[in-house]
């Protein structure tokens, strides 16, 4: 469970309050246009940027550093962020060798899953290119792996279907559903178009139905 209520700040605009309790199971999808505060929303409730004031709990416990270099979070950003002089495979391990649950993982426990997670995927033969050597469809997807490969509860994309044609688009959300399949935490992601909301059990427009979290 993510319980939160907090204030905010979207750069060049006023503070924002919300409030809300998240519970196991939930798949919410934000739609809204860009510029309007959805990824600064996500970043601050995930931790990753200070709130003004006020709390957010996961199952009880101050959602903190400690929390998240456990391996609480799996975050996937809108630029793929992936580090250029990594190749797929060690961009893959990051997680493995940063988050303090998997520190303890043998490396051949850490190739074993690597390699599990991109056959999972349907990625292998990209197991030794480096970024610059990848599509843009081919980053997201590497990007959103990593994200997963260590099944954290709390599961965040942003903008996970953006910069896509239609045809690669469909065949995203395609590889996605299938990939989150077993999926049972809280997975939150934004998205500019209906046509996006397969992977949803809830939805919220922002900024219309902000209501629905803010106070």
């Amino acid at each position: 469970m993510l319980r939160f209520d907090f204030t905010f700040q979207v750069p060049g605009k006023s503070l924002h309050s919300a409030t809300g309790t998240f519970n196991e199971g939930l798949r919410l999808a934000i739609l809204g246009p860009s510029g309007c505060g959805k990824s600064t929303f996500l970043k601050t409730l995930c931790g990753l940027s200070p709130i003004e004031s006020g709390f957010i709990e996961w199952k009880g416990q101050e959602l903190n550093k400690a929390l998240l270099n456990q391996g609480l979070l799996g975050f996937s950003f809108q630029n793929s962020a992936l580090f250029a002089h990594l190749t797929v495979k060690e961009n893959l391990q990051l997680p493995f060798k940063t988050l303090s649950n998997f520190k303890n993982f043998a490396p051949s426990l850490q190739e074993e899953k690597v390699h599990l997670f991109l056959k999972k995927a349907q990625l292998t033969e990209l197991a030794d290119r480096y970024p610059h050597d990848l599509s843009g469809g081919e980053k997201k997807r590497i990007s959103l792996l990593r994200s997963i490969i260590f099944e954290a509860p709390l599961l965040v994309l942003d903008e996970p279907f953006s910069d896509l044609d239609a045809e690669n688009r469909t065949l995203y959300k395609a590889w996605l559903e299938k990939l989150l399949a077993d999926h049972n935490g809280i997975l939150i992601y934004v998205t500019h178009s209906e046509e996006d909301l397969s992977l949803s059990n809830s939805r919220m427009n922002w900024p219309n139905d902000a209501r629905l979290l803010f106070k």
